[in-house]
């Protein structure tokens, strides 16, 4: 990446590509992977572009508004997911991811993809264990949230 920062998306491109690539070899043409891999690597790559250089990125919301756009389009296909467990692996993995972005990047509204995506993994684990009293654990987690917002 050059300093000026015009080169940024050429990251997540090639990246995106090589994940095409990768998963074509693997023989894993659903379009659910196809798209939960791009929007994951899109995310991570501007995670790590932020962390990495301090010139000014003037691409950076064009990347960070293209990695939102294949986030919110593989929570459209993971809820239609018909095998559980691989939509609750996705929501696990972008509850993981939210919560390190809102905290590296420092704000605080970040932190609602979080609070969003952690009781969708929840219900999709018990999904996949076939419990269909999964309300009162998600109950739990809110009653959390609002404790922790309380105490500020």
């Amino acid at each position: 990446m050059r300093r000026n920062g015009w080169f940024e998306p050429g990251a997540p491109i090639l990246f995106s590509i090589g994940a095409f690539l990768i998963l074509k070899d693997l023989n894993l043409e659903r379009v659910t992977y196809h798209v939960f891999a791009y929007s994951m690597l899109w995310i991570i790559t501007d995670l790590l572009a932020h962390l990495t250089f301090t010139d000014p990125r003037p691409l950076k919301t064009a990347v960070r508004g293209m990695g939102g756009l294949l986030a919110l389009a593989s929570y459209g296909f993971l809820f239609t997911e018909s095998d559980a467990s691989f939509a609750a692996f996705g929501f696990g993995l972008f509850s993981l991811l939210f919560l390190t972005v809102s905290l590296l990047y420092r704000r605080a509204t970040l932190f609602y993809a979080f609070t969003l995506t952690l009781p969708l993994f929840v219900t999709f684990v018990f999904r996949i264990f076939e419990l269909t009293k999964w309300i009162h654990p998600v109950i739990f987690i809110a009653l959390m949230y609002y404790a922790a917002g309380f105490s500020c």
